[in-house]
């Protein structure tokens, strides 16, 4: 029995020590918050693609977006908590070589960001059409939402808050970013910003 409980609680502390880097103020931290990231903004993008007008795949991209909107939220706190770890420290947790890599994660990141962007972009009228579908649609909390504020309304909600989070995420990273980095990740950041508001004009017309 003793064996058993000692083996169980040495299995703990090793599954504890695997599952920090995931939201522990260091590098690895980011990089699994980017990965995290980048399975988000993939499911999104496929969904997009497949949408043809469909009410339930409409909603399946706007939950799409509240994960990612999650997940964004998510990678911003992991930042916060390395800074949180300079701070009290007084030096870099970030040497160059993660920083390099955390900015190439980053610059792959933004190019699929913003394919997912454009692929909204390229859907602004099927999603117009998807309006009088929800017109017929069974009731529902979610559809009856949808009916007042409208499936573009919605889509644009969407847009701004996804919009709101980058922004976050991306402050919080250039302050603990390597210096050397600074104007890759403010071009990086700033890019994906411009094909933002480029969907959010669409769908505010």
């Amino acid at each position: 029995m003793r064996f058993t409980f000692y083996a169980a609680l040495a299995l703990s502390f090793v599954s504890a020590a695997f599952a920090l880097p995931s939201a522990g103020g260091n590098a690895v931290g980011i990089e699994n918050a980017i990965k995290s990231l980048d399975t988000q903004v993939a499911a999104m993008g496929s969904t997009i693609q497949t949408f043809n007008g469909s009410v339930n795949v409409a909603f399946t991209i706007h939950s799409d977006a509240v994960e990612l909107i999650k997940a964004l939220a998510a990678a911003a706190s992991v930042v916060k908590a390395c800074l949180t770890d300079r701070n009290s420290k007084g030096t870099s947790s970030i040497a160059d070589a993660e920083g390099g890599l955390i900015d190439q994660e980053l610059a792959a990141l933004a190019a699929k960001v913003q394919l997912v962007l454009q692929g909204l972009i390229d859907k602004r009228r099927v999603f117009g059409g998807t309006s009088i579908l929800f017109s017929t649609a069974p009731d529902s909390p979610e559809v009856v939402g949808v009916r007042i504020s409208g499936v573009i309304g919605l889509v644009l909600a969407d847009l701004n808050s996804l919009d709101a989070s980058v922004a976050v995420f991306g402050d919080a990273l250039l302050i603990l970013l390597p210096p050397k980095f600074h104007d890759s990740c403010k071009a990086i950041f700033l890019s994906v910003s411009i094909q933002f508001k480029a969907a959010i004009k669409v769908y505010s017309a």
